[in-house]
Formats: structure tokens, sequence, C-alpha cells
């Protein structure tokens, strides 16, 4: 499971805050990206973060934008406030098995 539990104030924390679980525990790795809602969107890759988690528990993960990615996130945005984040997990099972996870989430600045 992935959600994001914040979803206003995006760049004001610089970084877009994950929760993530798995069944069994898994090691993942998050990347995303944000992109400004409009007409012709230039997206900001984040940093991508790794991490295990524990089986059955939510894990925090967070990843961060780029100094030099916020200031033109900034510019992109202008007056407006949402933003789509295309976040992206990577997880191995403790057999080995990897599974992908990608959504999209509606944020604000």
């Amino acid at each position: 499971r992935v959600s994001v539990p914040r979803v206003a104030g995006v760049l004001a924390r610089r970084g877009l805050a994950l929760a993530v679980s798995c069944e069994r525990g898994c090691k993942i790795l998050a990347t995303a990206t944000l992109a400004p809602i409009g007409r012709h969107p230039r997206s900001v890759a984040l940093l991508s973060a790794a991490r295990g988690l524990p089986p059955k528990l939510t894990g925090h993960v967070r990843l961060l934008v780029d100094p030099t990615a916020l200031r033109r996130l900034r510019k992109e945005l202008g007056a407006d406030r949402a933003m789509r984040a295309r976040v992206k997990i990577v997880a191995a099972g403790p057999t080995g098995l990897r599974t992908t996870v990608t959504r999209s989430f509606l944020v604000s600045r």
C-alpha cells in the first residue's frame, strides 16, 4: 500500500511524504516526479529513497526536492497551487520476488 498522508505543503516542506506498507516485509525503492497541472507541465524528479520495511507495519518515506528543482517548480506554478505527484515503488520481498506499484496523487504547494 502507498499513500500520501499530507497532500498540502509539499514545496514548503521541500519533500513528498509517503506511507508505505508490505504484507510480508520488504525492501523498497521509492521514486517520484512532481508536475504542475496545466497545458504543458514539465515534471521534476524527486530524490529517490530506499529502505527496509517490517511485515504489516506502515513505514514512512520522504522523497526530497532538489533546491534547483524547487525553484523551477515554483516558477512554473506561478499563482497555481495544484500539482500531480507520480510515485513508483519497487518492492522486493523475502523471496526476492519484485513488485512494482505506480500511483498518481494530486498535491498542492
